[in-house]
């Protein structure tokens, strides 16, 4: 069971996903981008949902962005922040997502077994939520 490919959602699962998009990853969504500044780059933007494969590749790239060096350009100036803002805010999906949301059923109870499940609901979770956030920020910065 500790193969994360075996993980597979159940309907009310994939129904409890829908649900919190349309609501709760919405809501935080929009108030990320209220919170923060908008990425001009749509490059950027998309290039945060195009590493929604999985939970440690979309860790790396966001743990990746928010360690360079921005502010050697002007016109990147507050993405560092918003970076470093979106890691904290993806760190508290995972902590949902383990403990609320989609908590390991009790037959996982290996820490990898466990791990997979978390990391696998997480992505699902992510996933909609990076997709609001990139609609959410090409609406706000006039795109």
């Amino acid at each position: 069971m500790s193969q994360p490919a075996e993980i597979k959602p159940s309907p009310e699962q994939l129904q409890k996903i829908r649900l919190l998009s349309d609501g709760e990853l919405y809501r935080m969504a929009c108030q990320f981008i209220a919170d923060n500044r908008t990425i001009e780059s749509n490059k950027q933007a998309v290039s945060l949902v195009m590493h929604t494969q999985d939970w440690d590749d979309l860790d790396r790239y966001v743990n990746h962005q928010a360690g360079r060096d921005w502010k050697s350009q002007k016109k990147y100036a507050g993405y560092e922040q918003f970076f470093k803002n979106l890691k904290n805010q993806l760190a508290e999906l995972r902590t949902k997502v383990e403990n609320e949301w989609f908590p390991p059923p009790p037959e996982y109870k290996t820490r990898n077994e466990r791990k997979a499940w978390v990391n696998h609901f997480t992505i699902l979770v992510a996933r909609e939520f990076l997709q609001h956030l990139e609609a959410e920020n090409f609406y706000k910065s006039g795109n």
